[in-house]
């Protein structure tokens, strides 16, 4: 199963971007609110919300990362 994630912007009725993981070991609530709290930036005139995955695949993100160097 791949570790990919999504990117889509108004899914909560409003300009924010969501960066949700993909297949999930939970499912993620579209905005700030959601379980797994997300950190937030704000970008030009827009929020983007970062969700974190229950899965744990940022880290095994960041080994890839640190190998390949």
């Amino acid at each position: 199963m791949g570790h990919n994630w999504i990117v889509e912007q108004g899914l909560a009725g409003n300009n924010d971007v969501d960066v949700m993981p993909v297949n999930d070991l939970r499912e993620h609530i579209p905005g700030v609110h959601c379980p797994c709290k997300p950190t937030v930036e704000i970008v030009g005139a827009n929020l983007v919300i970062i969700h974190n995955s229950w899965d744990g695949r940022e880290l095994i993100e960041q080994i890839e990362e640190w190998l390949c160097q």
